[in-house]
């Protein structure tokens, strides 16, 4: 019996295996957002130039940092749109908002909006939302417009903070806790 393996043994190629699973999921749920009508691709951006099912796809393919996914944008869009018009049916399940971390969706939005690839500059005449309102949308699930506002909000505030501001939270704000400056 010998020590040394084969090279075949050694690759099984599942690592490659599990991330083209990992990119097939990604662009499925875009296109279930696509095909339930919660996304839309009528709207391009005068900013950036992209629509916002681009402006997702861009989103969750992590494009800051895999930069060569604008290059592919082209093909993964023709993929998603592909997909959404073979979807028979929607396995939609209930969202619940409890296994996601806010803090870390709105700091990766808010870094997006800062570097330009999310805009809030075009509202979408199929959904009638912006391109950021859309994504918001994507990650959170179903919010009442007013939980829209305070997350948009929150990822405001999380752009000021990237920007090197300081942001209050909400829970530290009063009316009364800021005083005048000229009794110091």
């Amino acid at each position: 019996m010998s020590d040394s393996k084969d090279p075949q043994e050694f690759d099984s190629g599942e690592p490659n295996q599990n991330e083209q699973e990992e990119i097939y999921l990604k662009k499925e749920s875009i296109a279930e957002a696509l095909s339930l009508g919660f996304l839309s691709h009528d709207n391009p951006s005068p900013k950036n130039l992209y629509t916002a099912l681009e402006q997702l796809i861009l989103f969750e393919f992590d494009a800051i940092e895999n930069p060569e996914i604008k290059k592919e944008l082209p093909e993964i869009k023709m993929d998603v749109v592909s997909i959404s018009r073979g979807i028979q049916y929607f396995d939609y399940e209930i969202f619940d908002r409890k296994d996601i971390d806010e803090k870390v969706i709105n700091i990766k939005i808010a870094k997006y909006v800062i570097r330009g690839y999310i805009t809030d500059d075009n509202i979408s005449d199929t959904v009638s939302l912006t391109a950021l309102e859309q994504t918001i949308y994507f990650k959170y699930g179903p919010l009442s417009f007013e939980e829209l506002k305070a997350i948009k909000r929150e990822i405001v505030a999380e752009q000021i903070n990237l920007r090197g501001g300081s942001v209050m939270s909400r829970d530290e704000y009063t009316k009364d806790q800021y005083r005048n400056a000229i009794q110091y």
